[in-house]
């Protein structure tokens, strides 16, 4: 009998057309799960993909989103639960592209809020290394 091992190397394959991808942390302060959605802010449609989709409970860990280059995106956390919500979407970071200078943060309760490194950052800060 032969086994395969296959580790995980980092690498992705190329973003879809007219979408880019970006990378942020998220620090998850509660008890469950944490789950993470790309997804249009008017109809709730799924419009684009965040591996990982979960964050452990009492976790931090880089996600990397690939979403659409228009700003009709948010990035919807707990969908479903009474303390989930949207956080930064498209209308903020659409004209960003690789890591990102912000971080989602879910509270004890599991809900979502995000922050910049300094208060009142220019968005162009927020952007980040290419």
């Amino acid at each position: 009998m032969a086994y395969v091992v296959v580790a995980a190397t980092g690498c992705y394959e190329r973003p879809a057309p007219n979408s880019t991808r970006l990378s942020f942390p998220v620090t998850n302060m509660s008890a469950q799960a944490a789950t993470l959605e790309i997804l249009n802010p008017v109809t709730g449609a799924p419009v684009g993909r965040v591996t990982p989709g979960v964050i452990p409970p009492n976790g931090r860990m880089v996600v990397v989103l690939e979403v659409p280059l228009t700003p009709g995106w948010v990035v919807f956390v707990n969908k479903g639960r009474p303390t989930g919500g949207a956080t930064f979407g498209g209308n903020e970071l659409a004209a960003c592209g690789g890591e990102l200078n912000v971080e989602i943060f879910v509270d004890r309760r599991g809900a979502p809020s995000w922050g910049v490194p300094s208060s009142g950052a220019p968005q162009a800060d927020w952007c980040g290394a290419p």
